[in-house]
């Protein structure tokens, strides 16, 4: 059985048998072979069929076993090869055929269909033979035992219960706790009825063999069940011997030689429940799926790939390609891309399926998602995976790529963001300078109708004067005394009149009350707050908010001139019409007189790809990106960009807002903190706020500033480098002379070039 565990460990690749067939004159060629002619019973041979340039459709290899055969498990992948001086793509697929009776067979023939052509190839022979008998060893000089003094082999399984198709983990461990060295011959255990991978790197560990600690050498390999019932693991070998003993002896190293012998393991292999969805298409394990396009716009005559991938811990090599259906699009055949955890090891992995899609129209293309069932051991359920749908927008051969194409070739992306040649932004400044006069009018049109709160202490005043006024003798005194009392309690001064009281009160003189009443009723109307005139300040509060209003109609900004206006329609007719020149031209001359325009700089970046200008467009873009922020002509003609290879090195645009964004903020902001004037702290706080709502256009446009960036025109070597700037990638202008331009690629690459080769992002024209 040695000579099965090696099988089973992948030791045999060589090819022994091969078929070729292909109609003549065909580019296709197909390709059969086996492992090994010759198996003993109880292992296992690989059948792999190679298809050389399969052209578009769908290939999959068809043949048939005889009985004492068994079909153990796939799996597929792409790669390329040299065939007479040119590359070719070839895809392969592995079959593990089961030995599990002695005997001749035949396997195949092997047929495949690529497009209308059918390819068969001969039947292949293998050859079974009866089990070898173990190498015998004297008995007087070989041990042959599961465990010997200070060393021990032992096989693990985990989990010992599985699935059908479940990742298994098998561990062969040699623990030992003195020195033995390896004499070769291992045996692996024996797999059969697993899919196995192959055994990993050696780990070496520290555990413990009964009471003493022990040196662990470990290797591990995935397994996956291919049938239920109760499977063994055999029993692997391993030939030790003690290292310092004697080699003295007649026997030589026979006589030390101990070949130590692993127990035997069952798994127990349950099927997968009833009721698995039409969708299942064998997956075990916890998967998660997701699938993307490599870009979301292209032309009809332009191919685009789409990935779908499969992520986790489960059988991912077992797992086939799972059907697409896509109508608006013609599928070329898939291809897998694996990229798994080291051998043995239990870490995530993926897979990745890849098909080329062509579109078979134009417009705005649907790709529905194809459903993936799989089997969860953990949750002990089926799984379905549930992508979104995905979108791409195709235009006809030969334009620029795009979607929403009007009258012509003009996108609907510009046609919906008219351009605004002279029009004047919002100003957020302003705007929070009219939110604050607003607020603090608004304040003091609130305070003029409250009620006065010295409005109690005026009524009792007047009522204390009248008191004064009609009162004589013992009641006019206690009057006048309280009168006093009132002019300390609001910082009057009561003078000779106190001591006049005072005398009367006190000192039992005559003092005529009319001497007394008049100068006291004086000096508490002198100490009596005026009533408020609430007309001025209403007044006040009114003209405080029409200052705020007008200041807000001002600052929000102007729209285009008309002429101007008119002008930038009519240019946007010619393109419709496919008179892009002649569009280019009045957008050109509308940019001479009113630069600035984001919408506006879209249109002559989109032009400039129509004619496969990238630099330009990539000028363009930057010029753009000084204007207002967010505008969604330049968003598109910028993503279009970006897809061609432009705007390489492009600094960041700073804040996403819009500046009638920034200038709403400010304004709140401002209005808040005007309304709470009169506690310090809530109002500062809010000022700050509106202030940072007003510095963020102002940081956008200074992040966005064309001035001192250039974009290369051509490819051009950066002298004293090494590196090739490509077209449409942005630098950083550091000198400008007639002979040369000094540039900063990134952060610390700099050099000289041509500066016939840069196109200046700072000016009105390319």
């Amino acid at each position: 059985m040695r000579a099965v565990g090696r099988i089973a460990a992948g030791a045999l690749t060589a090819v022994l048998a091969s078929c070729v067939s292909a109609p003549a004159g065909a580019v296709t060629r197909v390709e059969a072979s086996l492992s090994a002619r010759n198996v003993e019973a109880g292992g296992s041979v690989t059948l792999v069929v190679t298809v050389s340039d399969p052209g578009p459709g769908g290939v999959e290899p068809q043949y048939s076993l005889p009985p004492g055969l068994s079909a153990l498990g796939s799996s597929s992948g792409q790669g390329a090869a040299l065939d007479d001086g040119r590359v070719a793509t070839q895809l392969q697929y592995r079959y593990s055929i089961g030995a599990d009776e002695p005997g001749r067979y035949d396997i195949g023939p092997i047929r495949v269909r690529v497009g209308r052509q059918l390819y068969e190839c001969n039947a292949l022979a293998l050859v079974v033979t009866p089990p070898a008998a173990p190498r015998a060893h004297a008995p007087v000089f070989l041990a042959h035992r599961s465990s010997a003094p200070g060393a021990q082999l032992v096989v693990e399984v985990e989990p010992q219960r599985a699935y059908v198709g479940q990742l298994v983990q098998l561990k062969l461990r040699f623990l030992q706790t003195q020195g033995f060295e390896s004499r070769g011959d291992n045996v692996p255990p024996s797999v059969t009825g697993f899919w196995a991978e192959g055994f990993g790197d050696e780990v070496h560990l520290r555990g413990r063999l009964g009471d003493r600690p022990a040196d662990v050498t470990e290797r591990r390999q995935r397994i996956y069940p291919l049938a239920p019932g109760a499977i063994t693991v055999g029993s692997a070998e391993v030939s030790i011997a003690p290292t310092g003993g004697s080699p003295d002896s007649p026997e030589g190293d026979d006589a030390r030689t101990i070949v130590l012998t692993s127990d035997s393991v069952r798994v127990r292999v349950v099927p997968l429940p009833a009721g698995a969805p039409s969708t299942f298409a064998g997956g075990v394990g916890t998967l998660t799926w997701s699938w993307q396009l490599d870009r979301g716009h292209t032309t009809q005559d332009q191919a685009i790939t789409l990935g779908l991938d499969v992520r986790g811990l489960g059988n991912l090599p077992l797992l086939k390609t799972p059907a697409l259906s896509l109508p608006d699009f013609e599928v070329f055949a898939g291809t897998v891309d694996d990229s798994f955890a080291p051998p043995g090891e239990l870490t995530p992995g993926r897979r990745r399926f890849v098909w080329t899609l062509l579109p078979r129209r134009t417009g705005t293309l649907r790709l529905d998602p194809p459903v993936v069932s799989w089997f969860d051991p953990a949750g002990g359920g089926y799984r379905s995976s549930h992508l979104p749908a995905l979108e791409v927008d195709v235009l006809g051969p030969g334009g620029p790529a795009g979607s929403d194409v009007q009258a012509g070739t003009f996108p609907g992306a510009l046609a919906n963001d008219p351009a605004r040649p002279g029009a004047r932004p919002a100003l957020p400044w302003v705007i929070g300078l009219a939110g604050l006069l607003a607020g603090l009018g608004l304040r003091r049109w609130r305070d003029a109708g409250a009620t006065d709160p010295l409005e109690d202490e005026r009524r009792f005043a007047g009522e204390l004067l009248a008191t004064l006024k009609r009162s004589r003798g013992a009641e006019f005194w206690r009057a006048a005394n309280h009168g006093l009392e009132w002019l300390a309690a609001h910082g009057g001064e009561a003078g000779s009149v106190a001591a006049s009281i005072a005398s009367v009160r006190y000192g039992g003189r005559v003092v005529p009350e009319d001497d007394v009443r008049r100068p006291l009723a004086q000096r508490i109307g002198d100490a009596l707050p005026p009533r408020p005139n609430r007309a001025i300040s209403r007044a006040l509060a009114a003209l405080l908010v029409l200052a705020g209003l007008t200041a807000g109609a001002f600052g929000l900004g102007r729209p285009a001139p008309p002429a101007l206006a008119a002008r930038a329609r009519a240019a946007d007719q010619l393109a419709r019409e496919a008179r892009t020149a002649a569009a280019a031209s009045a957008w050109v001359a509308l940019w001479r007189e009113a630069p600035g325009d984001a919408a506006l700089a879209a249109r002559l970046g989109w032009e400039a790809l129509v004619r496969h200008d990238l630099p330009a467009a990539t000028v363009w873009t930057l010029r753009g990106r000084a204007g207002d922020a967010r505008d969604g002509g330049l968003e598109w003609v910028e993503a279009r960009v970006r897809e061609e290879g432009g705007l390489g090195g492009a600094p960041g645009e700073g804040a996403p807002l819009r500046a009638i964004e920034c200038a709403a903020l400010a304004g709140a902001l401002a209005l808040g903190a005007g309304l709470e004037w009169s506690r310090r702290w809530s109002a500062g706080l809010l000022l700050a706020f509106a202030a940072m709502a007003v510095a963020l256009p102002i940081a956008r446009v200074r992040l966005a500033r064309p001035a001192p960036l250039a974009v290369v025109r051509t490819s051009v070597l950066l002298r004293g480098t090494d590196v090739a700037l490509d077209p449409g990638q942005v630098v950083r202008l550091e000198e400008w002379a007639s002979t040369h331009a000094t540039v900063r690629a990134g952060r610390d690459l700099s050099g000289e070039v041509d500066p016939a080769a840069l196109m200046l992002v700072a000016g009105e024209g390319p």
